[in-house]
This record gives structure tokens, sequence and C-alpha cells, in this order.
């Protein structure tokens, strides 16, 4: 998992550069894909995908398994639905590259739907536990390793759909 050294952004619903990461985000079940960005969220305890790219990717929200949600804001309504993640290069100075995919934190796993959710929050139990997070508030940068010690896996390039 290469992502060693991405800059902070400020694309789509973050007006402010932030720790987010290019995600291309799947149906397994279908085969949609969404591309977006995604928050690195220390203060998720779960990764979470807003209600209006589910619905994009053809899933009915209501319809996947129910659990209670909490945030900031109190009490919500989560919905668990499957997805695969796909984490994009970007070079240093913010190029993303979109046929270079460096992780996949969830091959088809459930991950909660939240109708009102502004973006994609990568949380901790199901995407940053696995990993030794640097962040660098000064410089705006970031790197997601797995072990600091080891040298990052091979990427694979993203076939055409």
């Amino acid at each position: 998992m290469p992502i060693a050294n991405y800059p902070f952004q400020s694309e789509g619903p973050f007006s402010e550069p932030a720790p987010i990461l290019p995600l291309i985000i799947i149906n397994p079940d279908n085969g949609y894909e969404y591309d977006t960005w995604g928050l690195v969220d220390t203060g998720a305890d779960a990764s979470v995908i807003p209600g209006h790219i589910a619905e994009y990717l053809g899933h009915n929200i209501e319809k996947g398994k129910y659990r209670p949600g909490y945030t900031g804001g109190g009490s919500t309504d989560v919905y668990e639905h499957k997805f695969i993640i796909e984490v994009l290069e970007m070079e240093e100075d913010g190029f993303v590259n979109d046929n270079v995919v460096v992780s996949i934190p969830n091959k088809g796993k459930y991950i909660g739907v939240m109708r009102n959710c502004p973006y994609v929050l990568l949380g901790v139990k199901d995407f940053l536990k696995k990993y030794v997070l640097i962040i660098d508030y000064q410089k705006q940068f970031f790197s997601i390793r797995t072990d600091p010690n080891k040298p990052p896996k091979k990427k694979r390039v993203r076939s055409s759909p």
C-alpha cells in the first residue's frame, strides 16, 4: 500500500484542505462504479457511504441490514450494503492516476450507508485499524502504511471496464 506523502486536497465538498483519498466505490453485485473522495476520519468508528452514492450504485438503502448509528449530530439510521472500495494513486503534486489502484481496503464487505452523510468517511474499525497513519498538518501531507519498516506492495493497474 504505497500511500506515501499524499497532499491534503480540497476537492468536492471539502472547501478546506483535508486528508482525503481518491476512491472508486463499486457495487460488487452489478459492477457499477462511482469516483469520489473519502475523508480519513480517525473519529469515525466505521466507514460510511453517503446515501446518494449508494443509490447511484443501485442499492435500495432501506433494504440493507439496519443498525443504529451515532454521529456528532446525534443518532442516525445506518443500513449496511456490500461495496468494494479502491484507493487510487496520487502523486505528491496532487495528480490522481485513476488507472492505478494502490489499495483495496475493503473487498466486497458490508459498509454502512447514511442517507444524509455528505461524503465518504474512512473510519477506524474497517479501515484505519489495519494501518499506521502519519499526518503532517503543517506540511499538509499524510501517509498510510501497513508497517513503516516494510517496503510498499506492488501497485495494481486497473483493467478497462
